[in-house]
Order: C-alpha cells, then structure tokens, then sequence
C-alpha cells in the first residue's frame, strides 16, 4: 500500500467502476468524494472528473458539502504535508522522514463551505457558475468553482491525465 503512494489508479473497466448513484443507494454511510485535483505546487485546480453525470443543480436528493483542504508550500527549512513528486526508492519513507525531522511546525488550512451555499441549499443558483453551453456534469463544475473560490486556487483547463504526462515528462528529464 505505501508503495502504491502518490502512484497513478489503476485502470478501470466498465465491468469493475460503479455508478456513484449505485454507490450511494447501498451505503449505510456519507459517501466522500475526494477529486485530488490540485497542481503540485498546490495553486492550481485541476480540471474534475465527471463524477455526478446524471445530477442536476440544485441537488435535492442528497446533501453536498463543499471542502477545501490546504497545505502550505514547502520551503528550505519545511517540507509539505502533500507529496508533490514521487520517489522511486522507498516511497513515501524519505518524505515521511523529512515531516518528523522538520524543526517548523506543519499547517494545514480546512475551508468548509456553509450549507446554505451549497449545491444542495434550495438557494443554491446555477447561474452564478454555469452560464451559456451545456456542461455535462454541473455538479462536479459547480464544485470545482467553490473549491476554487474558498482555496483561491487558479483553476485551470488541465486534467489528472496532463499532470501524469507532466511528470512522466519530469521522470525522463532526470
């Protein structure tokens, strides 16, 4: 399992994935969706999956919260808490041996969105996001303009797979 940190997925066929809506009628729990979408330097979010295809905004038939988690960047003498560049020996253990020997203390920032902001509040208006062409997944789109406004991230047209041909690129070049 810690082999596999900051690694790729694993493909999935159709066979393996499930609908998140199948996901949600059978769990006795939240269901989270984590999109994992920032840049590695931590400015940037990338572009989202489209996760909630078949949703329409506002969302009545479950409830959405909004969520930003932040680390702060590394510098000289502190080290992230995000992993930004893989190592190819002993992943994760250098990274995890820098974090406990670091003399700085480590922060991270949580922003949660207020329910009546929401995808899911009854306020919630569509426009103030989507406005001319048709997006297949307003949800997801929704969530990464909240994501972005309450993180003040730059969002940006890139997605998980331009990051991966980026630091293939990156691998190569060493």
């Amino acid at each position: 399992m810690l082999r596999a940190t900051a690694r790729l997925p694993l493909p999935l066929t159709e066979a393996q994935a499930s609908s998140l809506e199948s996901i949600r009628s059978t769990a006795t729990r939240p269901v989270v969706v984590l999109p994992e979408c920032t840049t590695s330097n931590g400015r940037g979010l990338l572009r989202f999956a489209d996760v909630f295809c078949d949703v329409r905004v506002p969302v009545m038939q479950f409830k959405v919260f909004v969520m930003c988690v932040r680390y702060d960047p590394p510098t000289a003498f502190s080290p992230t808490l995000a992993q930004p560049i893989p190592s190819a020996v002993l992943n994760p253990l250098p990274h995890i041996f820098s974090l406990a020997s670091s003399l700085v203390p480590l922060t991270l920032s949580i922003r949660l969105l207020a329910p009546s902001e929401a995808p899911s509040s009854g306020a919630f208006l569509l426009s103030d996001f989507l406005t001319g062409d048709a997006v297949p997944d307003q949800l997801s789109e929704c969530c990464a303009a909240l994501i972005a406004q309450i993180g003040r991230f730059k969002r940006l047209g890139m997605g998980w797979e331009d990051k991966v041909a980026f630091l293939e690129l990156y691998k190569n070049k060493k």
